[in-house]
């Protein structure tokens, strides 16, 4: 029932956010006088770090990812649409006794969240570089590798729930963007806290 749910949650509110009524080619016409192509769809894709938080970060290293967004131009100073990511992060033996043997135990999260981008009307916006906040929600879903600690075999082990996120990002008239966002996975034992750092590159 929770899977359901969870896998429900991004297309619904991704049809919430897509109006009958479009205003597209005026936003398009009136974003290209500025120097700021917006099409109507675009895909942004990113690789970066990402931080573990709270006890995560006891047990696991920083790890590296990817993102791509599949985004859709609602109004002029808005953008919704879908962000699939993808991060690993090696255990962390120092965590432990330095006598202590281990083997596995990697950890991979990987979520796909409904999303939106708000950002400065573009009629007029001048700038060079142009500032956006984002905020999703959708799957969030944790799987750690077999492995063992001192000998002890352990089993893998997959955990999916509900996931939201929250970020900070700058975009450059090329294309190029840098972004900053805390990630959320409300899991059994203790929400999944992650700080990420990515830059990017939007595909006209």
């Amino acid at each position: 029932m929770i899977f359901r749910l969870v896998v429900r949650i991004p297309l619904i509110l991704l049809f919430a956010f897509i109006p009958l009524e479009r205003s597209v080619a005026q936003s398009e016409n009136e974003s290209r006088e500025n120097g700021w192509a917006e099409p109507e769809e675009y895909t942004k894709v990113s690789a970066g770090v990402a931080f573990p938080l709270s006890d995560l970060g006891e047990a696991y290293k920083t790890g590296i990812g990817g993102t791509a967004d599949f985004m859709y131009l609602v109004r002029e100073n808005y953008d919704a649409g879908v962000r699939l990511s993808v991060a690993h992060h090696r255990f962390d033996q120092t965590s432990l006794s330095s006598s202590t043997p281990t083997e596995g135990l990697d950890l991979l999260i990987m979520t796909g969240f409904a999303r939106v981008d708000l950002r400065p009307k573009l009629s007029t916006y001048q700038g060079r570089y142009m500032p956006y906040a984002s905020g999703g929600i959708g799957v969030f879903s944790q799987e750690v590798f077999s492995g063992s600690i001192a000998n002890q075999e352990i089993n893998s082990s997959s955990e999916t729930t509900l996931g939201y996120s929250a970020g900070l990002g700058v975009r450059s008239k090329s294309g190029v963007f840098l972004e900053v966002g805390y990630l959320v996975g409300q899991t059994e034992e203790e929400n999944t806290e992650l700080a990420k750092i990515t830059l990017g590159w939007k595909i006209f």
